[in-house]
């Protein structure tokens, strides 16, 4: 496939910025196509094209052969990939501004089982930066060596830009240690109150809900309740994907074929630490609310950006049902199935060959330059189509 530039094609597509507006950006990792890429609104029409996206960071400037991102999370610019061939997180950063952080020096090593506290790192499933600054990384052992599930709470000490060495590096949560079957994924913090993600082998999956009440430095299990199962009366999924926001934990449907793709918000009301009938759980959302043409299929990866708005990623088996999908609540009443409040931010159709696999999702809040990164060229007559596509509601 021929492949453009977008310094090709930023001539023929040029569109002044809307306002003054702060750009809104999406950092998406493929499996397949092992990267990390960028999509980046930067005309204000609320959907991207193939101008707007461009590879953000592919691991050449380690030397790495390919990539298998798990998750992402990050703000300020700086953010980090959990890389699944590697078994390490890394550190990510755009200094020169082009858009990337695919030069020298822009991406680093931040937590791995080379740490000082020989700590095993077997697989990153879930990041999230807590209302302490650190970061905070889902460990999920494997069957050849079962030695753990942890949260690790990781920070740079002193200031060479890992959490590597001494002290920088400390078991947070035991998982194993509630429950042997224990295989966490994601870990989401609503100020200092930590939610996970924990699918648990053959027992019922759950969220959990983790406070270090004491301020000793990790959760002891009276410092932990189950939130939520699965086999919960309320037909709320408890799945891969999960964000907490303003005192709503949000949970993404996986796996489930005779209905559409839904979204569910759970509110603690009675603030016991877990959902029972004396609290609110709300479908908020379901693909039934995507506009013609677009589809969904398994939703891996959700997130927020700390003010309202949800990005969800469907990994789909068609370009229409592989995508990235901004939610927002525009009237106010706790949902996002009215007109508007659902938009395909990018998608397979507006970026072909790029949607094979896609996982993780984080807003990005870093610089937006222009990359010499190329993109497989999508439809240059989509600009106009898909942003009147994206406001309509199916």
């Amino acid at each position: 496939m021929t492949k453009l530039s977008y310094i090709t094609l930023l001539p023929f597509l040029a569109v002044p910025a809307v306002g003054q507006a702060k750009t809104l950006s999406i950092l998406m990792a493929d499996l397949s196509n092992e990267g990390v890429y960028r999509f980046s609104d930067t005309d204000g029409y609320g959907t991207t094209t193939d101008r707007e996206g461009a590879l953000f960071f592919d691991g050449s400037a380690l030397g790495l052969t390919g990539l298998n991102v798990f998750t992402l999370e990050g703000k300020n610019g700086v953010y980090y990939a959990g890389e699944g061939d590697t078994d390490t997180v890394y550190r990510l950063e755009d200094l020169d501004g082009n858009g990337d952080a695919n030069d020298l020096g822009e991406s680093r090593v931040w937590f791995s089982s080379a740490n000082a506290g020989g700590y095993k790192l077997h697989t990153p499933n879930g990041m999230a930066i807590g209302s302490d600054g650190a970061v905070y990384v889902t460990e999920a052992d494997v069957l050849s060596d079962q030695s753990g599930d942890f949260i690790f709470r990781t920070v740079d000490l002193n200031n060479d830009g890992d959490a590597n060495d001494a002290g920088e590096a400390t078991p947070w949560l035991d998982l194993k240690a509630l429950n042997g079957k224990s295989s966490p994924f994601e870990i989401s913090f609503d100020g200092d109150v930590a939610y996970i993600s924990d699918l648990v082998g053959t027992d019922d999956n759950v969220i959990y809900r983790a406070e270090d009440v004491d301020g000793s430095g990790t959760v002891e299990a009276d410092e932990v309740t189950v939130f939520i199962d699965e086999n919960n009366a309320f037909g709320a999924p408890v799945d891969f994907g999960m964000t907490a926001l303003d005192g709503t934990v949000y949970t993404l449907e996986f796996l489930d074929f005779t209905n559409p793709a839904s979204l569910f918000g759970l509110i603690d009301t009675d603030g016991d630490g877990k959902i029972t009938d004396a609290d609110t759980v709300t479908q908020v959302w379901n693909a039934g609310a995507l506009p013609d043409g677009f589809g969904f299929d398994f939703g891996f990866d959700l997130n927020s950006d700390g003010s309202g708005t949800l990005a969800l990623v469907s990994n789909g088996l068609t370009p229409e049902t592989s995508g990235v999908y901004l939610l927002k609540d525009l009237n106010g009443d706790m949902d996002f199935l009215d007109d508007g409040e659902t938009v395909v931010f990018a998608s397979g159709v507006a970026f072909p060959g790029i949607f094979d696999k896609p996982r993780p999702v984080a807003f990005y809040d870093g610089p937006t330059g222009i990359s010499t990164v190329p993109l497989p060229a999508g439809g240059l007559l989509m600009l106009s189509a898909l942003g009147l596509l994206a406001l309509r509601r199916r």
